[in-house]
């Protein structure tokens, strides 16, 4: 006996509890998660984040920063290797451009000597023709001499 009164009483307050949740919730069903709120009476509840949405949203931040952060990363060391390619192959164009004129001047100063060279045997030349033609009047000279004679 003493046990089936223990177990009305426990019915009663379980009534009676269910009754007082009815009143408070009006008579809406429990909400399963913290997200599918039923709405109280002329009141909208707005959502609330818990810690768990925060951190959520934080690491979602967090993600696209640290993704951001990487590209950005990567496009500028791509840039300064870059950089640093076009200064040596400059280094080396340099260096070509130096050689091909030194070449060019090469190419000007022997040409240069070459004109020089082939005037001073056209000098020469003409100084040996002349000779010639001096040596041929004198020898012209020295016959009509010996037919005046």
């Amino acid at each position: 006996e003493a046990l089936i009164t223990k177990e009305m009483e426990l019915e009663q307050r379980k009534q009676a509890i269910e009754m007082r949740l009815n009143e408070l919730s009006c008579g809406l069903p429990p909400p399963t998660d913290s997200k599918s709120r039923a709405p109280v009476k002329g009141y909208e509840m707005a959502e609330i984040d818990a810690h768990h949405d925060f951190l959520m949203k934080e690491m979602t931040w967090m993600s696209e920063d640290f993704t951001a952060e990487r590209k950005r990363h990567i496009g500028a060391s791509k840039k300064r290797s870059r950089a640093v390619v076009s200064h040596f192959k400059s280094f080396e164009t340099k260096a070509l451009r130096k050689k091909k004129e030194e070449q060019l001047q090469l190419k000007r100063t022997a040409g240069k000597l070459s004109r020089d060279v082939r005037g001073f045997w056209l000098k020469i030349n003409k100084i040996v023709t002349y000779k010639q033609k001096v040596d041929v009047d004198a020898i012209r000279r020295k016959g009509m001499d010996k037919q005046l004679v």
